[in-house]
């Protein structure tokens, strides 16, 4: 298995998750407050956590997904994560993702994680643009891709189907030279 290199910033530590983290990966994605406007809806077994860890892995190790836990510094114990996948290395092109425990949120910590990961995505892998996509309902996470420069680049309709009903998406996307961490 690859190991992805830990990063961190002021509040936060972002590292590779590991199997002590399942019960906080398990809460995370079980959590309806996250998942509300996740492209799946809240998990129901802790296998889920199971599986979802081993597709961390088997990404790492193949270099198409790089997924850290948001840690905050000096407490080891995943709150969230922050996601780098989809490369398209030829095009210097990848997608971001992110979550993070609704007990962290408003405090700016998910701004930092992103930004860190980021950062790594610019200067230590050379990408040169990163497409992010947020429900258009999703009023806290746009505004938080739009602070760090992204710019909305489009509206798919019924994106993603969920629990019998359809949900569009803002696609947005950052350029390099726009990043504002």
């Amino acid at each position: 298995m690859a190991t992805l290199p830990t990063l961190d910033s002021e509040r936060i530590v972002l590292r590779h998750p590991r199997g002590a983290d399942l019960d906080d990966l398990y809460a995370l994605f079980a959590s309806a407050d996250v998942t509300r406007y996740w492209s799946h809806g809240p998990w129901q077994a802790r296998h889920q956590a199971e599986t979802y860890l081993r597709d961390i892995h088997a990404g790492a190790a193949s270099g198409q997904l790089l997924q850290w836990a948001i840690t905050l510094r000096g407490d080891d114990r995943l709150i969230g994560t922050v996601t780098l996948y989809a490369f398209a290395r030829e095009h210097a092109r990848c997608e971001i993702g992110f979550a993070l425990q609704p007990a962290y949120w408003g405090q700016g910590l998910a701004r930092e994680a992103v930004a860190t990961a980021l950062t790594h995505a610019i200067r230590g892998l050379g990408m040169q643009r990163i497409e992010a996509d947020a429900d258009p309902d999703n009023a806290a996470s746009l505004r938080l891709l739009e602070s760090l420069g992204f710019k909305r680049e489009g509206h798919a309709r019924e994106r993603y189907r969920l629990g019998g009903s359809t949900q569009d998406s803002v696609l947005l996307g950052l350029l390099a030279r726009e990043f504002r961490p």
